[in-house]
C-alpha cells in the first residue's frame, strides 16, 4: 500500500505509479526518479542543484533538461521555484515522451514533465523560458493543489513566469513584453501586451501584484483564445478570484 495515499484520494492506495508502470517508476511508494534502475531495482538519480549533466549524455532529452534547470537555479526567480519543487512531498517525474497536445508540458494529474523532442532542441533563452512555464505549472500544483485546472488564469502566470526568466537572462532592466511580441501569447492584443508591460514593471519596481492588470490579461488572452485552438475550451478563472496568484509570491518574496 502506498504509504502517501492519502495525497491522491482518487486512486486507489493500492495502485502502484497511477497504473503507468511503462513510464513511472516508484520503489518505495515516496519517490520517483529521474532514472531508475532496473537492475538494481532502485532510484539511481534525483535531480540536486548544479548536477552534472554528463552523466545523461545519452539521452540527450534528460540532458538538455538537466541544463535548463541549471541555468534556471542560478537565477533567483528559478532557485526560488525549484528549491520549492526539490523540497515538496508531491512526486515530480521527467519524461522523454512527447505530450498528447506534442509540445512541452506538465501534465498535473500525474506529476510528469514531458520534454521529448527538447534534445533536439538549443539551449537558448526561449528554450529555458519554456522548461520555466513547465516548471512554474507544477510550482502552481504544488501550492494550489486540487484547485490547479486548466484555466486561462493558470496559463497567463506561467507565461509571466517565462516572460521574467527571459527578463533575468537577459539582465536587461528595461526589457518589455514588446521585444517577445510574437512568440506565446503575447500577439493576442494591445490590452494583453500592456497588462503583461505593467506586470513586468510592477515586479522590476518592487510594487506590489497588480491584481487589476493581471486580470486584464486573463480577460484578453481568453479572448484571443478563439483564434489560438488549443485553449478555447479553458475556463477564464480557477482558483484567482478567490485568493492571489501563486506568482504574486516571486514578487514579494525574491529580492531583485
Amino acid at each position: 500500500m502506498d504509504p502517501l495515499a492519502e495525497k491522491y484520494p482518487a486512486w486507489s492506495p493500492y495502485n502502484y505509479v497511477m497504473n503507468n508502470p511503462l513510464r513511472m517508476v516508484d520503489p518505495d511508494g515516496k519517490e520517483i526518479c529521474l532514472v531508475y534502475d532496473k537492475d538494481k531495482k532502485t532510484c539511481s538519480q534525483a535531480y540536486k542543484a548544479g548536477m552534472d549533466t554528463e552523466q545523461f549524455k545519452d539521452n540527450k532529452d534528460l540532458y538538455n533538461f538537466v541544463v535548463g534547470l541549471n541555468t534556471l537555479y542560478n537565477i533567483d526567480i528559478g532557485k526560488e521555484v525549484i528549491n520549492t519543487l526539490v523540497k515538496s512531498k508531491e512526486r515530480y517525474q521527467f519524461s522523454s515522451e512527447v505530450s498528447p497536445q506534442g509540445a512541452y508540458a506538465f501534465a498535473g494529474g500525474s506529476d510528469t514533465f514531458y520534454m521529448g523532442g527538447l534534445g533536439n532542441e538549443p539551449m537558448d533563452s526561449p528554450r529555458f523560458e519554456k522548461i520555466g512555464h513547465e516548471l512554474f505549472h507544477a510550482y502552481q500544483r504544488d501550492h494550489i493543489g486540487n484547485a490547479f485546472a486548466q484555466g486561462i488564469d493558470i496559463e497567463v502566470e506561467a507565461c509571466l513566469y517565462g516572460y521574467l526568466i527571459t527578463d533575468r537572462l537577459s539582465k536587461d532592466n528595461e526589457l518589455s513584453i514588446e521585444t517577445l511580441k510574437g512568440r506565446d501569447a503575447s500577439d493576442i492584443s494591445l490590452d494583453y501586451n500592456e497588462s503583461m508591460n505593467d506586470l513586468l514593471r510592477s515586479f522590476h519596481s518592487k510594487k506590489p501584484f497588480p491584481m487589476e492588470g493581471f486580470n486584464t490579461a486573463v480577460r484578453s488572452f481568453k479572448e484571443g483564445s478563439k483564434q489560438m485552438g488549443v485553449y478555447v475550451n479553458f475556463m477564464e478563472f480557477t482558483y484567482t478570484q478567490t485568493r492571489i496568484p501563486v506568482i504574486s509570491n516571486l514578487y514579494k518574496g525574491v529580492k531583485r
